[in-house]
């Protein structure tokens, strides 16, 4: 048996090690079976091995996200923050915890609940702000501002909009300052400004599919149709669009005008009917997702700062029972010189 535990980790840590390569070369390791076993094996010895349980949670989770199944994601996120819970005094790996509560923010971001994706990117923020990896700082820092945005929440937008700002001159760090601020134009119905913004995030190499739906939309609501229904199919043609960019792109293509080509836009809507199917499951599957997030933040807080509590009452009652004791120890010594002074 101890053997087949000696190959379990042994296994367990060459899955781990490849991950690790692949995500410095920019690729994501996707053997489910093995990252499923990698995963059981670190959970069950996770006291010993905190950093790589927490590590292949975040693979894991990865995995399973890119799968489309979001509860079980979000399951194998929960559980790489638990990595440290019950070891008060180890430092964290605040790299992959940030990781990971960037990608809680993303699931969040997916279904709409941009208050809950607010507060995992600022977390996401922490985590990297303790490992002084500022560039990815300021890049959370810029995702939490967008999810402000979201919410049309300006003034807070510019809080942090203003701070990265001053901080940082990262060209991809601006060019998404300039993407956080179309969005929140585009909410706040400037839509000039959203076009503006979006021009100059696109100056900066920013050209993700954000950017074009943002033109497509304004345009729209700027009644400049042509350059709406020209982005719409931009849009419709690109193979990183998401489903719901896609599913937003429809009601613009499905516009009825006589200078329009009707029966291209009709093949587009009837080609791509799949969407709002796929939507459909996709928002089931990330409110399940996001339920298991909710339920494990109103729980009680981090179990470290419970056992740190413990610690440290303990380590104020043996210093006092010591100092207790001394001090009787040191009446007994007086005494007894005062009884043999007497005595004399």
């Amino acid at each position: 048996m101890v053997g087949c535990s000696h190959a379990r980790i042994d296994e367990a840590e060459r899955t781990l090690t490849m991950a690790d390569s692949l995500r410095a070369a920019g690729q994501a390791y996707n053997d489910s079976l093995r990252l499923s076993e990698a995963f059981q094996t670190f959970r069950a010895r996770r006291l010993s091995y905190p950093d790589e349980y927490a590590r292949i949670g975040y693979y894991y989770g990865r995995h399973l996200r890119a799968a489309g199944d979001y509860p079980a994601a979000m399951q194998a996120f929960i559980a790489a923050t638990h990595a440290y819970s019950y070891l008060p005094f180890h430092s964290p790996d605040y790299e992959i915890l940030g990781r990971v509560y960037s990608n809680m923010g993303s699931l969040c971001h997916l279904e709409g609940d941009y208050a809950l994706s607010q507060e995992m990117f600022l977390l996401t923020a922490a985590q990297f702000e303790r490992s002084d990896n500022r560039l990815v700082y300021y890049y959370a820092l810029n995702e939490a501002a967008l999810e402000l945005a979201e919410q049309t929440k300006e003034e807070e937008v510019y809080q942090i909009l203003s701070k990265v700002g001053q901080e940082c001159n990262d060209c991809g760090v601006y060019s998404y300052i300039y993407q956080t601020h179309a969005v929140l134009c585009k909410n706040l119905g400037r839509f000039d400004s959203a076009i503006m913004y979006v021009n100059k995030m696109q100056e900066f190499g920013n050209r993700t599919p954000l950017g074009y739906v943002l033109k497509a939309q304004s345009f729209w609501s700027l009644s400049q149709f042509d350059s709406a229904i020209y982005y719409a199919k931009y849009i419709m043609g690109r193979s990183d669009a998401s489903p719901q960019d896609q599913y937003n792109m429809l009601y613009i293509l499905a516009y009825n005008d006589s200078t329009i080509d009707n029966e291209q836009i009709k093949r587009y809507t009837e080609d791509r009917g799949d969407i709002g199917i796929d939507i459909d499951k996709q928002h089931q599957s990330l409110a399940h997702a996001i339920a298991l997030l909710e339920q494990e933040l109103s729980r009680k807080p981090d179990l470290r700062w419970l056992y740190a509590s413990i610690v440290t009452i303990l380590l104020s009652l043996a210093i006092v029972i010591i100092y207790r004791t001394h001090k009787k120890k040191k009446h007994a010594l007086i005494s007894q010189k005062i009884a043999h002074i007497t005595a004399e």
